[in-house]
Parts: C-alpha cells; structure tokens; sequence
C-alpha cells in the first residue's frame, strides 16, 4: 500500500498474477505501477480509495472489462454484467472470478473503493472504473 498527502488512498493488489510469467519483485511493480499510474492518480480527491488491480491480461481485455462491468448501481446488475462477461469468454471464467469477488466485495459489501483500476501488465494500459 502507499499513501501520499495529495492524492487518494491507492492500495495495490498484486494477487491475481501468474507468478511464472511475472517474475520481477511485487515492489518494483508497484512502483512502476504508481509512477504510470500517478498522472491519472492526481486528479483523485484526496477522500477517496482506489483500488488498483494489476492482472495478467491484455490491454484489449482490461478494456473491455472496464466497459462491460456494471460497478454503479446495484450488486445484482454488477453480478449479470460479470455472467455475460464469463458467457462471451468462457476461457477467462476461472481467473476472472476471483477477480470479479474482489471487486464485488471493495464495491459492494465493504464499500471501500470509490473507483477501481484494471491494470494490463502485458502492455501497462489500464482502465478506471468510477
């Protein structure tokens, strides 16, 4: 986790990678992530949590989860929109689940994350779900 005076509280979650294929220390990420990160960061008020989720898929799909993950309303159309997610792409339905619980459980039960980060290690793109 890092905290800093002006911008958001930002945690870092490094779980959902695939320790064969992303072998540098979880530090050197997380500062690469945040430098990367820190432009769009900044403009977070200072109240707010973000979670940042880096996962082992590529740019094209961490966009498409941001687009397709229903995080503003309610729990059950959060759940119908991660079904669909799993139906159109069955080969990602076990990675993605644990996933989709962590996000589920920051947004909806403990309500802890104001906004969400998907990060791309494969190409470093990310998407913020407000």
């Amino acid at each position: 986790e890092k905290y800093s005076n002006s911008g958001p509280k930002v945690h870092y979650n490094f779980n959902h990678l695939d320790r064969e294929k992303y072998s540098q220390a979880k530090k050197k990420l997380e500062i690469r992530k945040s430098e990367k990160l820190a432009t769009a960061l900044q403009r977070f008020d200072s109240s707010c949590e973000v979670i940042v989720i880096a996962l082992g898929l590529s740019g094209q799909m961490v966009r498409l989860l941001a687009s397709s993950l229903e995080c503003d309303e309610s729990e059950d159309k959060f759940v119908a929109s991660t079904q669909e997610i799993n139906k159109t792409y069955p080969r990602y339905r076990n990675y993605l689940h644990e996933v989709f619980e962590e996000i589920s459980e920051a947004r909806f039960r403990k309500k802890v994350a104001s906004s969400i980060v998907l990060v791309s290690l494969d190409d470093n793109s990310f998407k913020i779900i407000h």
